[in-house]
């Protein structure tokens, strides 16, 4: 059971991990990016981070591991708090397009345009004047625009922050080429795909997948208690379903607080709300959904990328117009 803990982190939660490191470890975002767990006992919890060894104390220590998800689930809410985190980690990054794509287009050839003397050198030589005026104003310009593009370029990056967004990384790239949505939750949440109700199939009918176990049984991820299945990589409602109590949703999923991270509920009326038996609740308005998250933080990233090359840009033109 211990190395199964250890493995379902390192697999499925490592964003948890990283949190683990960076708070209880004090490690740096960069150096705890690829922190691993490496033991768990019942007294402690030992991560390795950028070459170090991190040993967090469990206290109370756990009667048993069966209180291991509880445990690391409250840890996990602890960093979130502390580090200022969103307990969304945000895994995708949509490359611009239309308007968008325009302004970055215009911005990065702008770039380009003004890496070499030449390309604008016969624009001073055929306006005399023109090349006057922007000498004249060139440091008006400049510094003044280096101070906007910078302040609005670092409060971007601390909205990359919040969603644990790394920076000056090939991630960019990486998923930018992939189409679906992807965004990690915390442990308290699992977002699998295998073997779940079909649309229009009442959950109560489901029998659990052949070799999985009871939800009950599993020690890590015991959070969702209901009239449906689970196998031990939690619930995903993807499909459209209907069960006994009158839930139904669409292209959603659940966590144990009974948060809508997408579209398209209800619920049944005199179904209450029970945090051991959590169920499907309607989202409160202020939360928004992945894809609201996800264009956020796309809008972050267009943002930082076309202040910095607006910046240069503007550098580069002066420098040329000084010549």
């Amino acid at each position: 059971m211990r190395k199964r803990i250890i493995t379902h982190m390192n697999n499925d939660h490592a964003d948890s991990v990283i949190r683990y490191a960076e708070h209880y470890g004090n490690a740096s975002r960069y150096t705890s990016r690829h922190a691993k767990v490496e033991d768990v006992t019942l007294d402690k919890l030992v991560l390795s981070a950028g070459g170090r060894t991190i040993s967090i104390p469990l206290d109370p220590p756990l009667k048993s591991f069966s209180e291991a998800r509880e445990r690391v689930v409250k840890m996990d809410q602890d960093c979130i708090e502390a580090l200022g985190r969103d307990s969304i980690t945000i895994k995708e990054y949509r490359a611009p397009k239309g308007f968008e794509a325009i302004i970055f287009a215009t911005c990065f050839s702008t770039f380009i345009l003004l890496s070499r003397p030449d390309n604008v050198a016969f624009v001073f030589q055929r306006l005399p004047e023109f090349a006057a005026f922007v000498l004249r104003i060139r440091l008006l310009v400049l510094f003044p625009m280096l101070a906007i593009h910078i302040f609005e370029a670092s409060l971007m990056i601390r909205k990359l922050q919040r969603h644990s967004v790394p920076l000056f990384n090939s991630w960019y790239i990486r998923t930018s080429a992939g189409s679906d949505h992807q965004c990690n939750i915390p442990p308290q949440v699992s977002h699998s795909s295998r073997n779940y109700p079909q649309s229009g199939t009442s959950m109560s009918q489901q029998q659990p997948p052949q070799g999985r176990t009871s939800r009950n049984d599993d020690p890590v991820d015991n959070g969702f208690r209901s009239s449906s299945y689970a196998d031990s990589e939690g619930l995903n409602g993807q499909q459209s379903y209907v069960n006994p109590e009158g839930l139904n949703g669409q292209q959603s999923y659940v966590n144990p607080e009974g948060l809508n991270r997408q579209q398209n509920w209800s619920r049944s009326p005199h179904t209450p709300y029970d945090p051991h038996n959590p169920q499907i609740t309607a989202p409160p308005a202020s939360h928004f959904t992945h894809d609201q998250r996800v264009e956020t933080v796309n809008a972050a990233l267009y943002t930082t990328t076309a202040s910095a090359t607006a910046a240069t840009a503007s550098a580069a033109f002066s420098a040329q117009a000084t010549k």
